[in-house]
């Protein structure tokens, strides 16, 4: 049967269990504070363009007046996003790039 005396040690083992679950990370995962790469995220207003199919729907218009669309170009992640080499299918315009890299 287990004393009082015993309960402090029980507790700091717990405490100490409770700590390193708290930090455990999956095996081959690096904790997130060590991965340092950029993560870029478009957006047309609030909307955010999905990753991979850059797909955006444009407002109809009339015969000879071009629509516009404003993307913003965000870097979520932790290390510089280099934006370069900025390419759109035929018919389609970039006018303006504010930065090449954002932090």
């Amino acid at each position: 049967m287990k004393s009082i005396s015993d309960l402090p040690k029980r507790l700091s083992v717990l405490t100490l269990l409770v700590m390193l679950l708290a930090m455990a990370v999956p095996v081959g995962a690096a904790p997130v504070e060590l991965v340092r790469a950029p993560e870029v995220n478009v957006r047309t207003g609030f909307t955010n363009v999905p990753d991979n199919t850059g797909s955006v729907t444009f407002n109809e218009t009339h015969v000879g007046i071009a629509p516009g669309k404003d993307f913003v170009v965000e870097n979520l992640g932790r290390a510089n996003l280099t934006i370069a080499n900025v390419m759109v299918p035929n018919g389609f315009r970039v006018e303006y790039i504010s930065n090449t890299t954002i932090v």
